[in-house]
């Protein structure tokens, strides 16, 4: 699963030569269901041909736009690689496809523009976090959300406590036992052998090797606001904590035993960690947004926005801070970028979009924050809603 960031919201903005056309399926993994994958994708690229009747091109053109995807179709080992759904880009010059970690409605949809609705929960940012794993063999960084996480290459981060350290026997560096009331091991209080200069040495030795993570952390995480999670032995994370300028290294963090864990149990403990962090920045959010809107009344200086004549052109313009979206709701439109006007019933136009679509995409390419909400955490009886910058 390829975990869609800036450089991908910017190639969806470009100006493509239309038709676009936009392919989403449920998918199955494993068993005899399999067989089903790519009998569904014939016949979605089937309704995509037809839909292609309402643009100026012949059959051969049709059939040039369509291979890519139809490629696909007896490909083996693409369909032994799923997840729990696929999407399709398909326009002149440009062919991507996305497995999803996510069940999606059959869809399709050909415009101007790609439909960009049924992946936008990959694209908003209200669930993205990162996560380090300090292991004293292995340190890594993992991008995640709240369907997967992946590591990442950081240049500069050590690969392990001891590489860094330098130490010939990193076991005697790090003997240390977990002791309890009356000598049990129950209680995670981590003490270190030896006694007075000797513990703090290994402290020390340990908060340079930390600091040194942070510095290569910090130039990686420059421009981030992302939720940081730190995994570890419980002892790690005082240390850490005192080693630590990231703003956003959350307090909480994953204290384990053992260095054996899977990258699935690592990503349930996290998401755990920063699912309620979400719902109270969101919630947050939405509270701001309804102290904003009860100052508006009526000044020409308005602070909220949830009609689409104003949302739309504003978030086109950069000027949307934070955007609110109904989930799983499609507003079709049409929006003229040189008289910022729209039109909000433009089904049956080739050029129309879903402006929900277009509005999230606008207002993540400015560096705003984006809310794929449902109806009762909309702060709006509408589909959209807004905090403006100006």
């Amino acid at each position: 699963m390829k975990i869609v960031l800036k450089n991908e919201i910017d190639h969806f903005l470009k100006n493509f030569e239309g038709p676009c056309i936009s392919v989403y399926m449920p998918t199955y993994r494993s068993g005899a269901e399999t067989l089903q994958n790519p009998v569904k994708l014939k016949n979605l690229l089937k309704d995509a041909e037809k839909q292609l009747a309402d643009f100026d091109l012949n059959e051969e053109a049709r059939h040039k736009l369509l291979k890519p995807a139809r490629n696909l179709i007896d490909d083996y080992d693409f369909w032994q690689h799923q997840y729990d759904g696929l999407a399709l880009f398909i326009s002149k010059g440009d062919f991507r496809h996305y497995h999803l970690p996510y069940r999606v409605n059959e869809l399709v949809v050909v415009a101007n523009d790609y439909h960009l609705k049924p992946l936008m929960p990959l694209y908003t940012r209200d669930d993205q976090f990162f996560l380090l794993s300090l292991d004293q063999q292995d340190v890594s960084l993992y991008e995640g959300n709240r369907y997967s996480i992946r590591r990442k290459p950081v240049p500069e981060l050590p690969e392990s406590l001891a590489d860094a350290l330098q130490y010939d026997d990193f076991e005697r560096l790090l003997n240390f036992h977990v002791a309890g009331p009356g000598g049990g091991a129950k209680q995670h209080s981590a003490v270190f052998h030896g006694q007075g200069g000797e513990k703090d040495q290994r402290r020390d030795q340990l908060l340079r090797f930390f600091r040194t993570i942070n510095k290569a952390l910090h130039d990686y995480l420059r421009e981030e606001k992302r939720p940081l999670v730190l995994s570890g032995v419980d002892y790690y994370f005082p240390i850490y904590q005192e080693a630590n300028s990231y703003p956003h290294l959350l307090k909480k963090g994953i204290k384990r035993m053992s260095d054996k864990i899977t990258d699935k149990e690592l990503h349930a403990k996290a998401w755990e960690i920063v699912a309620p962090h979400f719902r109270e920045a969101q919630n947050r959010a939405a509270e701001h947004y309804r102290k904003l809107a009860m100052g508006n009344n009526g000044s020409e200086s308005r602070k909220t926005a949830d009609q689409f004549e104003d949302v739309i052109p504003a978030a086109f313009q950069g000027r949307v801070d934070t955007l609110f979206v109904l989930r799983d709701h499609q507003q079709w439109g049409a929006f003229d970028q040189k008289t910022l006007e729209i039109e909000t019933d433009a089904r049956n136009r080739t050029d129309r979009k879903d402006l929900l679509d277009f509005a999230a995409l606008h207002t993540l390419q400015h560096d705003g924050h984006v809310f794929l909400v449902s109806g009762e955490q909309m702060p709006e009886e509408s589909p959209l809603a807004a905090i403006l910058r100006y």
